[in-house]
């Protein structure tokens, strides 16, 4: 009996998940039948949104939720859209201060790129910042050759700055001394509980950060509006300036509702205009670099951590950069004969230096602690060993990423040592001191991976992501059978899972039914 029971919510379970997956194929099938595009095009696109650096929902997720453009969407589009003769221009929204200026730097170089084929681009905002910063939104905007205003609007345009916390009063308020170390008096994370005011050290790299921005923000809205960097700091200390005032100080071309933009914009594009987004057309067009030689695109994005699956977190839209995942994938580029080239994409924070040492070493294979249990309790002061080998650590670590540096950028150690000590520059002056060899985006790492892969400036490429994306049979079969990886070792599936969570209960059941009267009790650890 107890087994027919068994049998049948095995059957139950088993179909009912059939009946899922098979749904899920179903949707997954459906696309739109593609149609002719018209014989004249006016893009659309809304860079309010924060432009992720590549698809970082699951498939799964992704068809419960929708795809979220992407900033190579982004790049890809306007690229195709250049060299289009179908489309005439771009109409964006802008306003909303939602993407880094990285990311504001690449979107504005794609613009200038798509403007010097002839084509009109056309920004429009409600307003630049309500009531709050709009300074790089606003300098987005300035790449496009017209700059609109809703009338009530204003332009936030009052410069940068940046504010530190500091806890270490209230700590000792409470009782609580925090106890750290590091190494050079540039790494300042732990001085938001150790510290009461930044250091003369902290003081100095946030004011050459914000020096070095401030200038190529400057820069970039001069040279967008026609005005000199003398005139753009003058009306920043004015900032924010209103829609008229705006407009009186040549940082607005008009004021303007939607529809007035849109109208604007179509007789601009010439009789008979249809508007398209940058999703749309991009579907239709098809994305560039599909053919040709093959460039690996390996995504690192987020916090670096040892292991993990990565990718984003659905529900806080944390990213974190797997070092299991990353060396997966340099491996699996490494192996592909196609490969010419690598492209490592990388937006993080930092992390785990253990991590980024397993990422450095697959990247340079692609060129070629009982007693001390509790030493990183938050709750426990370190012991006097504890705190002997924290500091061996950190030297090691310190000594290890300066030999990496010196061997990779071709420096002295003493080189590394006066531009190292834990300090951020931004990339301009990183550049200035031999620690990066170029400035700018996608346009630019594709052709020095063409460079790197002996091909010409102009050679068609195929730019594969890896690792390789599955497709939703794929991704549904591995997620419920499990997967065997490139190491050897297998995940274990939905299937596996849930047979493992349910056995011990299943074999506790069985020996109570299959022994009437007889009540015993379970081995510690569960039934073997």
């Amino acid at each position: 009996m107890w087994r027919l029971i068994v049998g049948f919510f095995a059957v139950v379970g088993f179909l009912a998940v059939l009946s899922v997956a098979g749904v899920m194929l179903v949707v997954g099938g459906l696309r739109q039948s593609v149609t002719p595009l018209p014989g004249n095009i006016l893009l659309t696109a809304d860079l309010t949104r924060e432009l992720p650096e590549g698809s970082s929902e699951e498939p799964l997720l992704r068809l419960l939720v929708g795809n979220k453009p992407t900033l190579r969407d982004f790049l890809d589009a306007i690229e195709t859209a250049g060299d289009d003769p179908r489309v005439k221009g771009v109409i964006a929204r802008v306003g909303d201060d939602e993407n880094g200026l990285a990311k504001v730097q690449e979107v504005r170089d794609a613009i200038a790129a798509f403007r010097s084929k002839g084509k009109f681009a056309l920004a429009f905002a409600d307003s630049f910042g309500e009531f709050g910063p709009g300074t790089r939104p606003y300098y987005l905007a300035t790449a496009f050759d017209e700059i609109w205003l809703q009338p009530l609007g204003n332009v936030g345009l009052t410069g940068l700055y940046a504010d530190s916390p500091f806890l270490r009063g209230t700590l000792d308020l409470l009782g609580i001394v925090p106890e750290f170390d590091h190494r050079e008096e540039f790494k300042t994370a732990m001085n938001l509980l150790t510290e009461t005011k930044m250091t003369p050290a902290h003081r100095e790299e946030v004011e050459a950060l914000l020096t070095s921005v401030a200038g190529q923000i400057v820069r970039g809205i001069a040279q967008g509006r026609k005005l000199s960097e003398t005139e753009v700091r003058g009306l920043i200390d004015r900032g924010p300036l209103l829609g008229a005032e705006a407009v009186q100080a040549k940082l607005v071309d008009r004021l303007g509702y939607r529809d007035e933009v849109l109208g604007h914009a179509r007789a601009r594009a010439g009789s008979g205009a249809e508007l398209m987004s940058l999703a749309n057309y991009l579907d239709r067009a098809g994305h560039p670099h599909r053919e040709g030689s093959t460039i690996a695109l390996i995504y690192g994005t987020g916090l670096v951590v040892r292991s993990g699956n990565g990718g984003a977190n659905p529900v806080t839209g944390s990213n974190e950069m797997a070092a299991t995942e990353m060396t997966r994938a340099f491996r699996a580029a490494v192996r592909d004969s196609a490969v010419r080239a690598i492209l490592f994409r990388i937006d993080s924070p930092g992390g785990s230096a253990v991590a980024s040492e397993s990422i450095w070493r697959e990247v340079v294979f692609a060129r070629e602690i009982g007693t001390n249990a509790a030493m990183f309790s938050p709750t426990a002061d370190f012991s006097d060993f504890a705190h002997s080998r924290l500091e061996a650590f950190l030297d090691e670590t310190y000594k290890g990423f300066k030999d990496h540096v010196a061997t990779g950028r071709h420096m002295t150690q003493e080189e590394v040592e006066a531009v190292a000590k834990g300090r951020v520059w931004s990339g301009e002056d990183a550049k200035a001191r031999g620690l990066v060899d170029e400035l700018g985006g996608y346009a630019v790492a594709l052709r020095l991976a063409k460079q790197a892969a002996n091909l010409p400036p102009d050679a068609p490429i195929t730019l594969t992501v890896f690792p390789r994306e599955e497709t939703l049979p794929e991704l549904i079969y591995n997620r419920l059978t499990g997967k065997e990886r490139e190491d050897g070792s297998v995940t274990s599936g939905a299937i596996e899972r849930s047979l493992k969570a349910v056995q011990p209960l299943l074999q506790r059941l069985e020996t109570l039914l299959d022994t009437p009267g007889v009540l015993t009790m379970p081995r510690i650890g569960g039934p073997k």
